[in-house]
């Protein structure tokens, strides 16, 4: 372990990131502020490798600082690393901060999944107001968020939606639809392309028969 924290230094991009990954995998929390220095990086691969890290090390002392990376517009890979580190650090103090990224044209729809998954339902309009976005990846990961928290008041919203989906989005939603604390029909005006997911789901004559557990 003292030599993984000596390579946390090195010059090499990969042997850094490959060093705090290691110590995550390791659970070396007494090791967390020397990972968490890696926050601040500047190769963004490693700065998410060190959210993930911390994540590893379920270090939530450390989640304000991870939450930093939100900020850092310009990462490929280090906010959407944050997000869902937050996610498993149970960091609900940071989902402000979350939530700014619904107006982040590449970050919305991995903000909208973390605030799900960290079951925060006060920010269900703003996530559901993706489901009018003209990108299909925003309505389904919209979808799939709305679905995760399970919030009855938006199901004719999305059955209304589905009406002009494609068949990718149909089948992901026909999917979807049991995770919905509801008793309201798959929408009819589906196509029968969705049929087989449905039945995988459990559903008969779109009616909901079993809910999994989110």
């Amino acid at each position: 372990m003292p030599e993984l924290c000596i390579l946390l230094k090195d010059d090499s991009v990969y042997v850094r990131r490959g060093a705090a990954l290691g110590l995550g995998y390791m659970g070396a929390r007494d090791k967390a502020g020397d990972v968490a220095r890696l926050l601040e990086d500047d190769e963004d691969q490693v700065c998410g490798a060190a959210a993930e890290a911390l994540a590893e090390m379920d270090a939530g002392d450390w989640a304000q600082q991870t939450a930093g990376l939100l900020q850092n517009r310009a990462g490929e890979f280090s906010p959407e690393t944050a997000c869902y580190a937050l996610v498993r650090l149970r960091a609900n103090g940071q989902a402000a901060r979350i939530a700014a990224l619904l107006d982040d044209k590449y970050k919305k729809g991995d903000a909208a999944k973390a605030l799900a998954l960290l079951g925060e339902i006060r920010y269900a309009g703003n996530i559901a107001r993706l489901l009018k976005s003209e990108d299909f990846l925003d309505r389904d990961d919209a979808c799939l968020a709305l679905g995760i928290l399970g919030i009855k008041a938006y199901e004719k919203d999305l059955a209304e939606m589905l009406k002009n989906e494609n068949g990718t989005l149909l089948r992901f939603a026909a999917g979807l639809w049991p995770f919905f604390r509801t008793d309201l029909a798959f929408p009819a005006s589906v196509p029968s392309a969705v049929d087989e997911v449905r039945s995988r789901h459990k559903l008969c004559n779109g009616s909901i028969v079993e809910r999994p557990v989110p």
